[in-house]
């Protein structure tokens, strides 16, 4: 057992930890290219920005979740001041996860003390949940973010009627906000209304609060109904058909068993996706935990019944998605570090798996510190240059962790003083939490250099924007929202999804002398020969041709998929095929 004094009043590990934190989502925020599961928002910004109006979708892009509608807009608010870029559009996911940070240390305080609130600070930073979601261009790190700071409230010793009126004002705007799936990790935290003796004193309005915040957001998704029959207009009834959609979508997600990717023990697949590299301490805490039943408080017992509870309604639920599953996060961060530093694990697992975790954080590290000796591999086996953040960032932060695991040597030791957790388990995880970052918010964002979309759809933009936009054909399948996000086309541009429409098109609707058409590769033979008798020629060889990223090569199948821009050029003389 650790008996380390518990860190004073000071507050300079807590500030140590939010710049870390910041540093973490910060860095590099910008340098990744849009994943597909960015696309909506940041097609909803673009359009909004464009000032065309985007609801109910409709054209090329529909949206996959109407959430991303209602969001887009706060979003594009932001934009207009800091331009829309791909750090723009992270930047209310990075506030969103330092406002789960901050929950989850709070809670963690709550529950146990402030050395294992600065534990779970730490752990929260290095979890892949946090640094994944906290850099991503959705909103979906607030669904965590209100869950976390709804649990605080409920067991929040002072001020009892101002955190009841809290808790009633969030539990509404995360009803609101998320529909349907708010409502499961809400009904998971009720364990936690007897935390504190608030039940037991009388309090019933903590959960008359949350049932008016639940029961006033059913009484809004009835007025939506209503405003349906009754016609209302304007802007109300736009906000109240976007509130609509949320609640119409989120309750097919969350309802219907079909609609999710993962079977009905999703949570069980994706809790530990989100708390990695911390599976290993979370299982040896819940086990220690689970063995030591009856020597826990009652307040940590409600915390375990609170995350079996998140598990089972989030894990069959919330469209099995992972990112609906972002509640239970928090959660079992704060019982992994109450496990570890708040003396409720069994201490002979905590130190064998401390040890197995040393001794992986330091060989993971003396890697990260060598890749700096790698430049001659990068040339010749892959025949590129390697990204310079790679070459600089992956050694020292390598390198730091080694330092981290070597240096610490006790309670009185810079590392643990400087982290606030005083105890045997400071160095790996402090070193796990910097080989995480080193991983997603260093190679990650680094190695978009490689991936071929972004330069594509950009040089397509700078051409289409020459044209006006019934100039424009996408033909074949159409591109994602990510994709259309970096065309930037001027309007909106053509759809043809099969050679006939496409020929319809040619004959009828664009004015000019030329045009251009994106299309995949495997595509492109068909669309020819649909060209073939009209009044535009083909050029043969495509202006722009996306290229193949490194994981790719070889695999023709993958290749084919690719996309090209080619010219059209109206035909002055019939019976020409294509035009030279």
């Amino acid at each position: 057992m650790d008996f380390s004094p518990e860190p004073g009043p000071s507050s300079r590990p807590g500030w140590v930890i939010g710049a870390a934190a910041l540093a973490a989502l910060l860095l590099l925020l910008g340098r990744n290219a849009l994943v597909s599961s960015e696309g909506d928002l940041a097609e909803c910004v673009r359009e909004i920005l464009q000032g065309r109006n985007v609801f109910p979708g409709g054209g090329i892009w529909v949206p996959d979740a109407p959430g991303d509608l209602f969001h887009g807009r706060i979003t594009a608010l932001l934009a207009g001041f800091l331009g829309n870029t791909e750090w723009t559009l992270r930047l209310p996911s990075v506030l969103a996860a330092l406002l789960t940070l901050g929950g989850t240390m709070k809670l963690a305080a709550v529950f146990f003390d402030r050395r294992t609130a600065f534990a779970a600070g730490w752990l929260m930073i290095g979890s892949y949940g946090f640094l994944y979601w906290g850099r991503h261009a959705s909103w979906h790190m607030m669904l965590a973010a209100v869950t976390v700071w709804c649990a605080v409230l409920l067991v929040r010793e002072e001020k009892r009627f101002a955190s009841a009126v809290a808790l009633g004002v969030l539990a509404l705007t995360g009803t609101l906000w998320w529909g349907w799936f708010f409502l499961p990790p809400l009904l998971a935290l009720v364990p936690l209304l007897r935390q504190g003796g608030f039940v037991r004193a009388g309090k019933w309005y903590w959960g008359g609060a949350v049932l008016t915040a639940v029961l006033a957001a059913l009484a809004g998704f009835g007025l939506l109904m209503y405003s349906f029959a009754s016609g209302i207009g304007g802007v109300p009834r736009l906000m109240l058909e976007m509130e609509y959609e949320v609640w119409h979508a989120s309750r097919l997600l969350v309802l219907w068993p079909g609609t999710g990717s993962l079977s009905w023990y999703g949570a069980l697949e994706n809790l530990p996706r989100l708390l990695l590299p911390w599976v290993p301490l979370t299982a040896g805490a819940l086990a220690g935990m689970i063995v030591r039943r009856r020597e826990l408080s009652p307040g940590v017992r409600r915390l375990l019944w609170t995350a079996g509870l998140l598990m089972v309604l989030t894990g069959i639920f919330p469209g099995r998605r992972w990112q609906y599953q972002l509640p239970m996060l928090p959660i079992f961060i704060v019982l992994t570090a109450g496990g570890v530093a708040g003396g409720c694990g069994v201490e002979r697992w905590n130190f064998r798996i401390g040890q197995g975790m040393e001794l992986l954080f330091s060989l993971l590290g003396s890697l990260a510190a060598a890749v700096a000796v790698t430049y001659p591999v990068w040339d010749m086996l892959l025949k590129v240059s390697p990204p310079l953040s790679i070459m600089a960032g992956v050694p020292l932060l390598g390198l730091l962790a080694v330092v981290l695991l070597i240096f610490d040597t006790g309670p009185a030791c810079a590392v643990e003083r400087g982290s606030g957790m005083r105890g045997a388990w400071s160095g790996y995880i402090l070193a796990g939490t910097v080989l995480s970052v080193a991983l997603w918010s260093v190679t990650v964002p680094s190695l978009t250099k490689f991936r071929s979309g972004r330069p594509f759809w950009r040089k397509c933009g700078a051409i289409a924007r020459t044209f006006p936009p019934e100039n424009i054909i996408l033909a074949g399948e159409p591109p994602h929202a990510w994709e259309l996000y970096y065309l930037d086309p001027p309007g909106e541009v053509t759809a043809a999804a099969g050679p006939e429409q496409f020929r319809r098109y040619l004959n009828s609707g664009i004015k000019g002398g030329q045009a251009v058409v994106v299309l995949r590769r495997r595509d492109a033979d068909g669309f020819m020969r649909a060209a073939l008798g009209t009044r535009w020629g083909w050029r043969e060889k495509p202006e722009i041709r996306e290229g193949v990223p490194l994981r790719l090569v070889g695999k023709a199948e993958k290749e084919e998929k690719r996309y090209e821009l080619y010219y059209l050029d109206l035909l002055k003389y019939g019976g020409q095929q294509h035009a030279k």
